[in-house]
């Protein structure tokens, strides 16, 4: 019986210390798989940021043909300068359709660069009926010159010998061109 309790003891501590190899085992491989799962789901978030970058980048490659395209479309828009000599002409012609005094001058210009376009500063003066001052600025905003006016200041001038009540309005604004 001696030799049953020996074999008895052997197969437990065969058994138990088997038991603690593989408990040992099963606690290192699954820090280790929880390792591999955490350095996996870093590297599929740097692959989610990478394609998402790859994918704007992709959008915006196909719509540089578009923004090249408008570029000459707006450098098609853009007078030369020399073609702005005739603008005060056509300011005159318009104050005259209108029924407006009116006063027109260049002042400084810039000219155009790879980045910008080139600009020249003007001021306008007016003065008229209300009616007659609207519809100037209506043709002078219709006008195919890419412009942009700064302040308006617009005024009710009393003149005690004219029975009309006349407006008086001037800005300065800037014209771009090529």
């Amino acid at each position: 019986m001696k030799t049953f309790r020996k074999r008895i003891i052997i197969l437990i501590a065969v058994t138990l210390g088997s038991i603690a190899i593989l408990s040992a085992m099963v606690l290192v491989l699954g820090k280790d798989i929880k390792e591999r799962v955490d350095k996996i789901t870093k590297n599929k978030s740097a692959l989610l940021v990478r394609d998402l970058r790859i994918a704007t980048l992709r959008n915006l490659s196909g719509q540089v043909d578009s923004v090249e395209k408008g570029f000459e479309v707006l450098a098609g828009i853009l007078p030369e300068k020399d073609i702005l000599i005739n603008f005060p002409d056509a300011v005159r012609d318009m104050a005259i359709q209108t029924s407006v005094n009116h006063n027109f001058a260049f002042g400084t210009e810039q000219d155009s660069t790879q980045e910008t376009s080139g600009t020249i500063n003007f001021s306008l003066s007016l003065s008229g009926e209300f009616k007659n001052v609207v519809n100037f600025m209506k043709l002078f905003e219709d006008h195919p010159y890419v412009m942009s006016l700064g302040d308006i200041d617009l005024r009710r001038v009393n003149n005690p010998a004219d029975e009309r009540e006349i407006f008086s309005l001037s800005t300065t604004g800037i014209i771009y061109t090529k």
